[in-house]
């Protein structure tokens, strides 16, 4: 009489296990309680730990970081450069400009300069030239109360400096582009020492 007709199990397996169903719930409700009242000063002290050791890494570029892999991994990553250089020239084009996308132009094209001196289309040095002197007016326009933007007339000298950086991009090798980046940065940082003594000595 203590089991059923069909499984021949003892009716109260069900009823246990509903207890069993509701200790457990009760249980993890309990736990998930007592884990919420646990003190937070260790995941925030690993957090503070993370954080300072991504801030102590020096900075590290997209192509010098491209260098720890094959040539291959190095189109995605000169593609979207080339992508960032389009979307500021056309933030220029729209009035939509900053000092940031200046920057990012101006560097763009220390690079492409620096390819063309290791002979990546070495003979496009007179249209580098010419974008860097459009984007010096464009700063010029800045500070006249302009604003970032870019006219027609200096627009197609720096679309024509990023076509040929495209094409540096294409057939330089791995090394080339490093040197060329690793040159462009010595000369920033020789521009920035310049001028702090410049402004020590005034």
């Amino acid at each position: 009489m203590g089991s059923s007709v069909l499984t021949g199990r003892p009716r109260c397996s069900l009823r246990g296990s509903a207890k069993n169903g509701r200790a457990a719930i009760l249980l993890f409700v309990h736990l998930t309680q007592h884990i919420g009242r646990l003190p937070r000063y260790q995941t925030t002290d690993v957090n503070r730990k993370i954080r300072s050791r991504k801030q102590s890494r020096p900075a590290m570029s997209p192509l010098l970081r491209a260098l720890t892999y094959s040539h291959a991994s190095l189109e995605p990553v000169t593609q979207a450069m080339l992508l960032q250089c389009y979307i500021a020239l056309d933030a220029f084009r729209r009035g939509h400009g900053s000092h940031d996308l200046f920057s990012a132009l101006g560097r763009t094209l220390l690079i492409a300069e620096g390819l063309g001196r290791l002979g990546h289309r070495a003979s496009a040095a007179g249209d580098i030239e010419s974008a860097r002197a459009a984007l010096m007016h464009i700063h010029a326009e800045e500070r006249a109360g302009g604003g970032w933007r870019v006219c027609d007339a200096d627009y197609l000298p720096l679309s024509t400096a990023l076509a040929v950086f495209s094409e540096q991009l294409s057939a330089a090798s791995l090394n080339d582009i490093a040197k060329a980046e690793a040159r462009m940065l010595e000369g920033l940082l020789g521009s920035e020492r310049a001028t702090r003594q410049v402004k020590e000595l005034a």
